[in-house]
């Protein structure tokens, strides 16, 4: 059968009988959500092994958008990163300002990341702290420090990609070629719109 998000609701001290969540987030195999304050489903669409964003908006789960990200994401409180696996390593992302979309994917620190296969990253309620898996002979259970790495990273200098392509350039074989490339090609992810 199709994995699918259901839900419980809690009356008193007395748990209610699972429901189904009617979003269309379960027209595919979903599995591993998180949710930040503002009650944004951040979860893995199996079925394309990516991490996904359904918005909760007037009391609904949106369908999702595709984040290009690995599986199994666990959002920040605030919405400002979140963090994945991806092949064995856990990556994090954060939102540009403005809600421009999200950073590259960076590796969040060889403290946690090893050869072997780290990853199902998830924070504690004040997100000091990383409990995540470690694959080694068999899974166990790893936790650390995070607050100081989460915020050594998003500082950090990123590395550049391409903004704007330069347009086709043409001249003549044999002559001197000569072209000043705008500053605006290339952009890294520190938020200043700047190559330093």
């Amino acid at each position: 059968g199709k994995q699918q998000f259901y839900f419980v609701v809690k009356n008193g001290n007395e748990w209610g009988d699972a429901q189904k969540l009617n979003s269309p987030v379960n027209n595919s195999n979903v599995m591993w959500c998180s949710f930040p304050q503002n009650g944004n489903l951040y979860y893995t669409n199996v079925d394309v092994e990516s991490v996904y964003l359904s918005k909760y908006t007037n009391g609904e789960y949106l369908a999702g958008t595709k984040l290009n990200a690995g599986m199994h994401p666990y959002v920040a409180s605030d919405e400002s990163f979140f963090l994945y696996d991806n092949g064995g390593t856990i990556y994090v992302r954060f939102k540009k300002p403005n809600n421009q979309g999200w950073t590259n994917a960076i590796s969040i620190s060889n403290l946690v990341n090893t050869p072997n296969h780290e990853g199902t990253p998830s924070l504690s309620p004040d997100e000091k702290y990383l409990f995540f898996a470690r694959y080694i002979d068999k899974s166990d259970i790893y936790w650390t420090r995070i607050d100081n790495i989460i915020d050594s990273i998003k500082y950090a200098n990123f590395v550049l990609y391409v903004k704007n392509r330069i347009s086709n350039q043409v001249d003549t074989i044999g002559m001197q070629f000569n072209y000043t490339i705008p500053d605006s090609t290339f952009i890294d992810d520190d938020g200043n719109n700047t190559l330093t």
